[in-house]
């Protein structure tokens, strides 16, 4: 081979190398570095009396177990925690949150898992979420997939004390001027509400299923009991509020899409309860609307904003195009090299 073929070959390496380099850039940071550039900022009027909300709903941790191509189930598992970890790690910057709520369905497989692999879990959730800290407190629901209570997979009393000695808290607790309650629907755990002198403190509800789409005795007695102003959920997959009088009659629910990318604001008293359903923050769920949801409580005022994710599964088909055309491009190279380094024979014609 000529000098100036072989530059011209090294030259179209080196071009190939780049662009998959500067592919990989922009679909593993620049998409999410700039994402942000995207989000509502909800701003504070007195910082005393506001409390940032982080919310993250139905991170599913991929299991061991149910992959459908199970020899890929350790690069499905990479993938998928370092999108939350990348997502996660972006929404909590941006809200600077004072408390950070899990909202259920930590694991994919959690209530099936072995003791074994449910302390694996738990591991990987907290390499990817953290722990509280003095200063953000985190809290965390049961799903029904970290506990049962779907199809043939029961809630049995193990998996729920297995559950909370692993995200051991209780049933309810406070934060500044809001009182938390953490409602069971999977377990109809009753809550006795907050006892205290102050009128004039905002009750909030957390329940991984929506609480104002049913109207069963357990969802009832709860509202009535605990007579939240706002209700923080999970379990769909999909964003929506729920705005219910408080008598129960008139009820109207809105979804929210990442194209109308809004912030919603309400005031807080007797009249209305509203519920806010917060959308999966893992792209395996089925749909391409992922995101954190984001709550600011000031007073007697609610802010509320989904933190949009880029989607995921286009930059994977990408990469498993190009891996194609990669391992095909490199059939074809083995292929010439060996039929020229391939001794020729040659035929003896008779004369």
């Amino acid at each position: 081979m000529t000098r100036p073929r072989k530059r011209l070959v090294f030259n179209k390496y080196v071009l190939i190398i780049t662009v998959i380099f500067a592919m990989y850039y922009i679909f593993e940071v620049y998409l999410y570095k700039v994402s942000k550039y995207n989000f509502n900022k909800l701003e504070c009027v007195d910082g005393n009396k506001c409390l940032r909300i982080l919310l993250v709903a139905d991170p599913q941790l991929i299991g061991l177990q149910n992959e459908i191509i199970h020899p890929l189930t350790g690069l499905a598992i990479f993938d998928s925690d370092w999108y939350l970890l990348k997502t996660y790690n972006i929404a909590f910057d941006f809200v600077n949150p004072h408390v950070v709520i899990f909202l259920g369905d930590l694991f994919d497989e959690g209530s099936t898992a072995t003791q074994k692999e449910f302390d694996t879990y738990k591991a990987r959730f907290h390499g990817i979420y953290g722990h509280s800290t003095e200063f953000i407190k985190h809290v965390y629901l049961p799903g029904d997939n970290d506990i049962g209570g779907e199809g043939y997979d029961i809630v049995t009393k193990e998996k729920v004390i297995r559950f909370y000695n692993a995200f051991h808290q209780t049933n309810t607790f406070s934060i500044k001027m809001v009182n938390f309650y953490k409602y069971n629907i999977l377990t109809r755990s009753f809550i006795e509400p907050i006892q205290d002198n102050e009128s004039n403190k905002i009750n909030v509800g957390l329940s991984h299923i929506p609480l104002l789409k049913k109207s069963g005795g357990y969802e009832l007695e709860m509202l009535k009991s605990t007579k939240p102003h706002v209700i923080f959920s999970a379990h769909d997959h999909f964003a929506s509020i729920i705005d219910m009088k408080h008598n129960g009659n008139d009820k109207n629910t809105l979804k929210i899409i990442p194209k109308e990318n809004k912030i919603f604001r309400y005031p807080l008293s007797d009249l209305n309860t509203y519920e806010f359903i917060v959308p999966t923050v893992s792209y395996r769920m089925g749909t391409d609307k992922i995101g954190h949801g984001y709550a600011i409580i000031e007073g007697e005022n609610i802010s509320y904003t989904v933190l949009w994710s880029p989607v995921r599964f286009p930059t994977l088909i990408f990469y498993g195009v190009l891996l194609f055309i990669t391992g095909f491009y490199s059939m074809i190279v083995v292929c010439k090299i060996y039929i020229k380094k391939r001794p020729r024979k040659h035929l003896l014609l008779p004369i």
